[in-house]
């Protein structure tokens, strides 16, 4: 018993101990210039009750105007309302990032496991900067009266 004791004691000691090796991730950090841009925004789209809500807002202190069209179609295994959603704003002026403009994309109305494909062209006009076409596919679920659609980000430039 006095030999196996010690023996015990030190094999916990070591297996407790390799829980703690780090393994070294294959990534390669790429170092990036300084951003010297004056603009900059970003457009946030998740689900909500009776479809999407989005959020489009300026990431820095400056004021972004330009035409934001968003359009989202949703494939589920049943759809009643809403296959097709698009919202459009013309002329907008963003200029404050603690106050995001929040585009309803409302009705729908299905059920089952979706295919969400989301579209957004956007035009800036002040600063003249010019078009950008966004696109992302996730996957979500319809609930009759709820999209639970994960968090989608678009970020300009």
């Amino acid at each position: 018993m006095k030999k196996i004791l010690p023996l015990l004691v030190v094999s916990i000691l070591v297996l407790s101990g390799l829980g703690a090796v780090a393994v070294p991730e294959e990534k390669q950090i790429e170092n990036k210039p300084l951003s010297t841009q004056d603009w900059g925004m970003e457009i946030e789209v998740l689900g909500d009750w009776f479809g999407y809500v989005a959020f489009i807002g300026p990431t820095i202190n400056e004021s972004v105007t330009g035409d934001y069209i968003i359009n989202i179609s949703t494939n589920a295994s049943i759809m009643i309302i809403g296959r097709e959603l698009g919202y459009a704003l013309m002329n907008l002026t963003l200029d404050e990032p603690e106050y995001p403009i929040r585009p309803d994309l409302r009705p729908l109305i299905g059920f089952g496991f979706a295919t969400i494909n989301i579209l957004i062209n956007v035009s800036i006009t002040d600063p003249v900067v010019g078009e950008f076409l966004l696109e992302k596919q996730v996957k979500g679920f319809v609930l009759p009266f709820y999209v639970l659609c994960p968090k989608t980000t678009f970020t300009i430039p």
